[in-house]
């Protein structure tokens, strides 16, 4: 949680002490980025447990999001982008969290205007399932070797 107190800080203070404007709900802008983190947590679990390396697991993650700067829609419109790019993009849970700052912060929309980012950065959460699937299945597979080792062993003797 601590990048989430980083994060909320550094708006807070952006805000009242440079006095950058914010035109928007913080509460909205605080909760989507307590979802980013679960989101980019979820989906860093997902690839740990795919792969069940932490070397291999880290470089898969750094070529996911890589192009997350430029397939934000910040500094180039979403709607000019080709398909794959677009496609990319919403794989991207900092995508999702941007598009509510950009709409909190500049232009104070109601919260059905966000309620698709919203789904969209929960939806990443179900990474964590989708990994502990994939730890039980593995659990089961090791569990099921070990008994087909024993009864070999036993069969041997």
């Amino acid at each position: 949680s601590t990048p989430l107190y980083s994060s909320a800080a550094s708006d807070v203070y952006k805000r009242q002490t440079l006095q950058w404007p914010m035109h928007g709900n913080w509460l909205l802008l605080i909760l989507a980025q307590f979802f980013l983190v679960v989101a980019c947590a979820s989906v860093a679990t997902l690839f740990f447990f795919i792969t069940l390396d932490v070397t291999r697991a880290m470089s898969l993650v750094a070529g996911f999001a890589a192009p997350a700067f430029a397939f934000m829609g910040v500094t180039f419109p979403t709607t000019d982008m080709p398909l794959l790019a677009q496609l990319w993009r919403a794989l991207l849970p900092i995508s999702h969290y941007i598009t509510v700052q950009i709409q909190q912060v500049n232009y104070a929309t109601p919260l059905n205007h966000s309620i698709g980012s919203f789904v969209a950065l929960i939806t990443f959460v179900s990474g964590f399932y989708i990994a502990k699937l994939l730890v039980e299945k593995r659990q089961s597979l090791n569990s099921l070797h070990e008994v087909k080792k024993e009864i070999v062993e036993k069969g041997c003797n």
